[in-house]
C-alpha cells in the first residue's frame, strides 16, 4: 500500500578543489517493500512474530536462549506511528494518524503503548522479514525509516540471513535518534546500507531488525522503531580519494576507489585523453602544469554515475640555499653560529645539511647550527642543502671561501682604579688593563660621567677620568675587541659615591707642654675630609699635607698655635 511517504537521502563527500557527483541511471527497480498498511483505529495491534502482510509472514526469533524476555516484543500498530522524517514520535496523535510501524514494546501490562520497553529486562530479540526474492538482482540498496533509543548496553541493528532466520550477519548498526527536542519519544530518521553482491540471486533471503538491552534499568526511553522498508536494485555511486591534493610534475598519485558496488565497470579519464579501466589506478603521472578534472564512471547493468574530483599539479621548484654568520673572519680556536636564510621551495623547506670545511663538528642537519669552533688558521668553504621534504626536491650550493680563521686570538680586558669609594662630586681615575691586542675599548660607567665612551685603543682611552656627582654603588663594565672578536669583564657595584657634607676639622696631639728638643704626634680627628693641611709654627717641618704627619719638633721655647685645614670636593 502507498501511503503517500517520502524519504530524503543526503550524500555528502569532503573534496580537494571541486567535486560533482553525476547521477545517470537508466534504471533502478525495487526489488521489495513494505509499510505495515494503516490501522483502522489505535487500538489495533499485531504481534509481530505472527504479523501477515502481503509479503508473507514475519518471524520472531531469540539468539540467545538466556534472554528470552517475556517483557518486550515486536508489535506492528499506530501506537508508534510515523510521523515523517524530522519529527518526534507521537502515538497515535494527529502528525501520524494510524500509520503502522514494526516497534519494540511491552507485553506486560498495557500491551504496546508505543516505542517503549521495559529497560531492566534483559532482551535479545529478532523480528524477521518473509523470505526476499533476489533474483537478478547487481546492486542492492536496503532503506528505512526509524527510531532508536536506549543508552550504550541497549541497541537496535540490522542483520541478514539466507535460506531461513536462524545464524544471521550484521550489516548495519544505525545511530541513536533519541535527545534533543523530541526527548524520549525519539525523531523520525532514515537509514540505508548498500547489501553485499553475494545476496543477489538469492531466493531466500531474510532481513532482520534486532534489539539488545541489557536489562540494567538505566535505558532511556524510546525502544527501536522501522517504517518503510525497501530494497532496491539500483546503480552503483561512484566515488573516490586522491593520495595528494596536489603534486609536481613528475610525481605518481593513487586513486582509491570508493564507488558502492563491488560488481561494476570502471572508466577513469585523469586528463582527457588518458584512461584506465582499473578499479584503483596506482603511479599515475602527470607531466604538465595546471589543474586537471578527474573521472570516475562506474557502470551496472542498472546504469551509471559519475564523480568528478581535481588535481592541482605544480612546476615545483627547490629552495635555494643561503646564510649569514655571526662572524666570517675570525681567528683560530673561536666558535661561531649560522643562521639559514635560504629561500623557500613550492612547499617551503625542511630539512638542512651543512658541511663546515674547517669547522668542528664539521656538519650538522639543524636549521641554525651553533658553536661551530674553528682552530686552524686558514680560508674555508661552507655547503649547504635546503630540502623542501613535501616535494623532495633539495638544492645544493657551495660558498667557496666564506670563512677566514686568521693566527690571531681573541683580546680580553680588566680594569683597576685609584679609588673604588669617593664622595659625591668627586672624581675616579680608572686604567684599562688588556691583552691580545684590542682594537677599540668600550667604557661604560654606570652613574658616572661620561657614562659611556668607545674608542681606538690607545693612551686616551687606557686611562679616563670619570665624575660622580650622585651617591650610591655603580657597576663598571669595559668591553675590549678585534677583528676576532671581544671580551667583556663588568664588576657589579665596584664603585662607591658617598653623600659628603663639608668637613669637619679637628684633631689631637700626645702632648701640649714640652720641653725644648721634644717631637710632638698629633693625630687627626676631622670627618668627611679627603685632604689636609697642616701649619705647625714654630715647629719643624712647620707644614704637612699628611692625614697624620708624624713626629713634629719643637726646640725653642714659646707657645705656638696648630692650624689643621680639612678638605674634600664639596668644602673646607
Amino acid at each position: 500500500m502507498n501511503k503517500g511517504k517520502t524519504s530524503v537521502r543526503l550524500i555528502g563527500r569532503y573534496l580537494s578543489i571541486i567535486v560533482l557527483t553525476v547521477y545517470a541511471h537508466t534504471s533502478v527497480a525495487q526489488i521489495w517493500a513494505e509499510d505495515f498498511g494503516v490501522a483502522a483505529v489505535c487500538g489495533d495491534i499485531d504481534s509481530a512474530s505472527s504479523y501477515v502482510s502481503a509479503n508473507g509472514t514475519w518471524t520472531e526469533t531469540y539468539p540467545n536462549i538466556n534472554s528470552i524476555d517475556t517483557f518486550n516484543r515486536w508489535f506492528v500498530s499506530a501506537r508508534e506511528a510515523f510521523t515523517g522524517l524530522g519529527n518526534c514520535g507521537d502515538g497515535c496523535a494527529a502528525a501520524g494518524g494510524f500509520d503502522n510501524t514494526l516497534h519494540v514494546s511491552t507485553n506486560q501490562g498495557t500491551i504496546d503503548p508505543g516505542a517503549t520497553f521495559e529497560n531492566d529486562s534483559l532482551a535479545d530479540i529478532i523480528i524477521w522479514t518473509p523470505a526476499i526474492n533476489t533474483t537478478g538482482a547487481i546492486h542492492m540498496l536496503l532503506e528505512f525509516d526509524y527510531i532508536e533509543g536506549g543508552d550504550a548496553a541497549d541497541n537496535g541493528t540490522v542483520v541478514f540471513a539466507v535460506g531461513a532466520p536462524g545464524a544471521f550477519t550484521t550489516i548495519y548498526d544505525p545511530g541513536k535518534t533519541s535527545g534533543g527536542a523530541c526527548g524520549v519519544n525519539g525523531q523520525w530518521q532514515h537509514g540505508e546500507v548498500f547489501l553485499d553482491t553475494t545476496l543477489n540471486n538469492q531466493v531466500q533471503l531474510f532481513i532482520g531488525f534486532r534489539f539488545q538491552s541489557n536489562g540494567d534499568g538505566l535505558g532511556t526511553q524510546p525502544s527501536f522503531a522501522i517504517d518503510n522498508i525497501s530494497i532496491t536494485d539500483t546503480i552503483p555511486e561512484a566515488d573516490f580519494t586522491i593520495s595528494g591534493d596536489s603534486i609536481c610534475t613528475g610525481d605518481a598519485v593513487n586513486f582509491t576507489n570508493f564507488s558502492t558496488s563491488t560488481n561494476a565497470t570502471y572508466l577513469w579519464q585523469f586528463d582527457g585523453t588518458n584512461t584506465s579501466t582499473g578499479k584503483n589506478p596506482q603511479n599515475i603521472t602527470f607531466a604538465t602544469p595546471g589543474t586537471y578534472v578527474i573521472t570516475l564512471t562506474a557502470t551496472n547493468a542498472n546504469g551509471f554515475d559519475v564523480h568528478l574530483d581535481t588535481l592541482e599539479v605544480l612546476d615545483c621548484q627547490p629552495p635555494i640555499p643561503a646564510f649569514t654568520a655571526s662572524q666570517t673572519a675570525l681567528c683560530q680556536g673561536q666558535c661561531i653560529s649560522f643562521t639559514n636564510t635560504s629561500t623557500n621551495g613550492t612547499y617551503g623547506q625542511g630539512a638542512w645539511n651543512w658541511q663546515f670545511q674547517g669547522g668542528s663538528p664539521n656538519i650538522s642537519t639543524n636549521q641554525n647550527p651553533s658553536t661551530i669552533c674553528y682552530t686552524t688558521a686558514g680560508v674555508y668553504d661552507v655547503i649547504l642543502t635546503v630540502t623542501d621534504i613535501v616535494t623532495g626536491l633539495d638544492s645544493t650550493i657551495v660558498f667557496p671561501g666564506a670563512i677566514t680563521v686568521g693566527n690571531c686570538s681573541v683580546p680580553t680586558g680588566t680594569f683597576t682604579s685609584d679609588t673604588t669609594e669617593v664622595c659625591n662630586n668627586d672624581f675616579v681615575e680608572f686604567y684599562a688593563q688588556t691583552t691580545g691586542n684590542p682594537d677599540n675599548i668600550t667604557w661604560i660607567f654606570e652613574g658616572g660621567n661620561p657614562a659611556t665612551i668607545t674608542g681606538p685603543a690607545n693612551d686616551t682611552l687606557d686611562t679616563i677620568s670619570v665624575f660622580y656627582t650622585t651617591p650610591g654603588t655603580y657597576t663598571v663594565t669595559i668591553i675590549v675587541s678585534n677583528s676576532a672578536g671581544q671580551a667583556t669583564d663588568s664588576i657589579t657595584d665596584y664603585i662607591t659615591v658617598n653623600d659628603c657634607p663639608v668637613p669637619i676639622a679637628a684633631f689631637t696631639s700626645n702632648d701640649k707642654v714640652i720641653c725644648p728638643g721634644t717631637v710632638v704626634v698629633f693625630q687627626d680627628n676631622s670627618q668627611f675630609s679627603t685632604e689636609w693641611f697642616w701649619e705647625f709654627p714654630g715647629g719643624q717641618p712647620s707644614t704637612s699635607n699628611d692625614q697624620f704627619p708624624g713626629d713634629i719638633l719643637y726646640t725653642t721655647p714659646g707657645v705656638y698655635p696648630v692650624t689643621l685645614i680639612a678638605k674634600n670636593v664639596n668644602g673646607e
